[in-house]
């Protein structure tokens, strides 16, 4: 159900400027995080907005493939996730 649903947002993302957002239950942040990552083609941009307002607050936006080259840990704080491509 999460592969089928990230593949019709992608569908989406890919044909409409220039993102769509994906908001999940906290605990679920990382299964989130890594389906993406496994779903993505390696040039779509993947925004992680966690904990916003709050003094941890992390704003990181990151192309699928620099994603893929990094250890990040999704923490169990309220995210939003964005995909999308870059306008040209």
């Amino acid at each position: 159900a999460r592969r089928e649903m990230i593949r019709k947002l992608l569908f989406v993302a890919l044909r409409r400027p220039p993102r769509s957002s994906l908001i999940h239950t906290p605990y679920r942040n990382k299964a989130l995080f890594l389906h993406l990552l496994e779903q993505c083609a390696p040039a779509t941009l993947l925004c992680v907005a966690a904990a916003i307002t709050q003094p941890g607050e992390r704003i990181t936006t990151r192309s699928i493939a620099e994603w893929r080259a990094l250890t990040f840990e999704v923490g169990e704080e309220p995210a939003i996730f964005l995909i999308g491509h870059q306008m040209r």
